[in-house]
């Protein structure tokens, strides 16, 4: 269960902050099947189990839309006590980035901050405003991956993978297939 709540920065403007309680142990809402609409059939669903689980190592990260990266980052170290271990500008996929990890596990907590209005981030702030952009997976082969999703009828966002973070390869299903969520899927070098 994810939890919105507005903060107040010094200068009154509003961010939004996501905090994610309980989100193991809370029970999953039933995804109708219309969400998977462009997939032939839900046994396509069940057949890929088999083909495509050795290849999805786990959570990678959570991938949350800021408008300003500095603010969002005082948040996440300074309330939350995360850390931050990377930072990097991805002009290819148009944004600011930072990595942050918490005390123990491996996911990770990504903020994306937009280089500019047109970017997807920007867009993505102009239309929905702050908060969560993203779910991440890490996987064996990235492009193993995208073959056997295309082949259930998943659509990926590019032909091939793209650079991500820290020299990795990504590539996005399309969240009109995948109930709503843009899932990337990182391929960590």
């Amino acid at each position: 269960m994810g939890v919105r709540a507005p903060a107040t920065n010094t200068d009154g403007s509003s961010v939004c902050a996501v905090i994610l309680l309980s989100f193991i142990s809370q029970p999953a809402s039933p995804i109708p099947d219309s969400a998977y609409a462009n997939i032939s059939s839900m046994s396509a669903i069940s057949g890929v189990t088999n083909e495509i689980s050795h290849l999805i190592l786990g959570l990678d990260h959570v991938g949350i839309a800021v408008p300003n990266l500095q603010e969002s980052l005082a948040f996440y170290e300074g309330s939350l006590g995360l850390q931050c271990h990377h930072t990097e500008v991805n002009e290819e996929q148009g944004v600011e980035e930072a990595m942050l990890k918490f005390s123990e596990g491996k996911s990770e907590i990504q903020l994306l901050a937009p280089l500019g209005p047109d970017t997807t981030i920007g867009k993505f702030l102009a239309k929905q405003g702050p908060g969560i952009q993203q779910l991440a997976f890490s996987v064996k082969d990235v492009v193993e991956v995208a073959r056997i999703l295309q082949s259930r009828g998943v659509r990926m966002l590019y032909p091939e993978p793209r650079g991500g973070t820290a020299g990795s390869l990504v590539n996005f299903a399309h969240p009109r297939d995948c109930g709503g969520v843009l899932i990337e899927f990182v391929q960590h070098s």
